[in-house]
């Protein structure tokens, strides 16, 4: 058995047709069909079942496949793997953030990282979490930047720190408030909640016994803040992302300890992670 031909297999059976997967491993049908016939052979099984256009794994197929793409994915992290100790400190690191840390905490993680590795080039996306999520997960990125809670299946999860939930708004919201505040001081006041924020928020509010008086939910963190600015009324978001904030806007942490956001690095489970990925987390949590 040849790793070739597990590349033909595989290719085979996402095209569903020797035709198709020639086409895509830029090869003409006939020698392609003989090395999945020479497959066959060797295993003492069919892998597929043949109607007239389509072909169909079979259950020793469904098998096959699975652990050929194993063996495929362990073959592509090892020259990955043998490439980045031949670059040593080089490469692209691709890197997905929040918004909420791409005007805060990130730019002073760049900047330091690249002093100690300044051939390391980077590729930063900024999306909401569950979009860079799904990014780590089809390999568009090394990691990702972001705030917990969400489901962790199939992931690395590397935390780097927590922070305290505030209250941001004009002074006059906070009648001279100085320092961290009690979550029933927002009681009364109209809420500018960001929608990643709101059921965390919102189960506090109700296992706390009030209801808050919320006016504007947002899917763009910097904008609650933005209105919070303007003096339309008080967000809650994590510390870090407050650091953009203009005089005349206070920020109050917040008093209890189930109102925190925690910040992680996330690469994909089961695959080889890159030296520059890995510097740049252990960068990060001993930042802090």
């Amino acid at each position: 058995m040849e790793l070739r031909q597990l590349i033909y297999f595989t290719a085979i059976a996402q095209a569903g047709t020797i035709t198709a997967a020639a086409q895509k491993l830029h090869m003409s049908q006939p020698p392609l069909s003989l090395q999945l016939q020479k497959l066959e052979d060797e295993l003492g099984c069919p892998l597929f079942e043949r109607d007239t256009r389509h072909l169909h794994l079979t259950p020793a197929g469904e098998l096959f496949y699975e652990r050929a793409q194993a063996i495929l994915q362990q073959c592509a992290d090892l020259k990955r793997e043998m490439a980045d100790l031949q670059a040593g400190g080089r490469g692209l690191l691709r890197i997905g953030v929040v918004s909420s840390l791409s005007t805060s905490l990130l730019p002073r993680w760049v900047a330091r990282f690249h002093e100690q590795y300044p051939q390391v080039r980077l590729e930063l996306t900024e999306r909401d979490s569950f979009r860079l999520l799904e990014l780590v997960r089809s390999q568009r990125i090394d990691l990702a930047l972001v705030r917990r809670p969400f489901s962790g299946q199939g992931l690395n999860i590397h935390p780097i720190c927590s922070e305290p939930m505030c209250a941001v708004g004009r002074h006059h919201f906070f009648d001279g408030a100085e320092g961290s505040i009690s979550p029933m001081a927002l009681a009364n006041l109209p809420l500018l909640l960001y929608r990643r924020w709101e059921p965390m928020l919102m189960r506090f509010f109700a296992e706390s016994g009030f209801e808050p008086q919320v006016l504007c939910c947002s899917e763009d963190s910097h904008t609650v803040l933005r209105l919070a600015r303007e003096g339309l009324g008080v967000a809650c978001t994590p510390l870090s992302a407050t650091c953009e904030l203009q005089p005349g806007t206070e920020i109050h942490p917040l008093q209890a300890k189930e109102l925190y956001s925690e910040i992680c690095a996330v690469t994909l489970q089961g695959h080889y992670t890159g030296a520059a990925a890995r510097n740049f987390i252990r960068f990060t949590q001993e930042e802090q």
